[in-house]
């Protein structure tokens, strides 16, 4: 705290001897925005991604908002320039070889969509966490008779669905992200020289295309009731009828997600 204030008070005093203290106050004003607009953008997204985890307890909804909350509120905060150059590009004529993109969109667009999704990325990792602690929490049920609690660990389908939803999200969120990466490639330092290679432009990207097409697929694939009821079915099996949930209705779609990911990270990039 002591060093962010001596930093923002030497700003001041340097802006102030050039004689531009309202230069300085709009970029103030610019960045408290930006931390506003995405901290209040991170809680609408991560609400409306929670909403099939159930309202009770009320913490199960609460804690992740005020989570994202946090988050959108540090992303603003360090992209606000970003958001900032992207909202006065200047266009361009010029355009890439292999895309016929825009310059612009390469100096403007790009990093931004490259924040946002990472952005993106961050706050479905934070709905995972939240729908799969409500899915292994422990119950508490009350008997009529005794008025006595216990706790119950058995786990039906509709306790996991809020986790294949996430999942969902997450997936979505990479196959984003896998298809900025074909942009990338226009900077690739792969070959001898730093631009798109003939390895580039014939091997990565239709591979990166391919992956994007594929997790969004899966993405799409964990939205729907019918496909991951059966899924569950079958990675439940009689883990949710002893003492502890299973982990396989979770384990396994994370698992895929996290291969595919590691196919575009790690694999992709390697290709000759």
């Amino acid at each position: 705290m002591l060093f962010g204030l001596m930093s923002f008070w030497g700003e001041l005093l340097w802006f102030e001897s050039l004689g531009q203290t309202q230069r300085f106050g709009t970029a103030v004003l610019a960045r408290l925005l930006t931390v506003a607009v995405a901290a209040a953008f991170s809680a609408a997204i991560v609400f409306v991604l929670t909403l099939p985890i159930p309202k009770t307890p009320p913490f199960a909804r609460t804690w992740p908002q005020s989570v994202a909350v946090a988050v959108g509120g540090v992303w603003g905060w360090s992209n606000w320039d970003t958001l900032l150059k992207w909202w006065y590009a200047v266009p361009t004529d010029l355009r890439d070889p292999i895309f016929g993109w825009s310059t612009g969109f390469y100096l403007f667009g790009l990093p931004l969509l490259d924040s946002v999704v990472g952005l993106c990325i961050v706050l479905a990792l934070i709905t995972i966490t939240a729908a799969a602690v409500w899915a292994y929490a422990p119950r508490e049920m009350e008997r009529a008779s005794t008025r006595q609690i216990e706790v119950r660990f058995t786990r039906k389908y509709e306790d996991y669905r809020p986790v294949y939803f996430a999942l969902g999200v997450f997936a979505l969120a990479l196959a984003a992200a896998q298809s900025l990466a074909v942009f990338h490639l226009i900077y690739s330092s792969h070959g001898v020289v730093t631009g798109p290679g003939w390895t580039d432009v014939h091997v990565r990207v239709p591979a990166l295309i391919v992956l994007a097409i594929t997790t969004a697929a899966m993405g799409v694939l964990l939205f729907v009731r019918p496909v991951t009821a059966r899924l569950h079915r079958r990675l439940a099996g009689e883990a949710l009828h002893g003492p502890a949930p299973g982990l396989r209705p979770f384990a396994v779609p994370a698992a895929i997600v996290a291969i595919v990911w590691g196919l575009s990270a790690l694999v992709v990039p390697a290709l000759v």
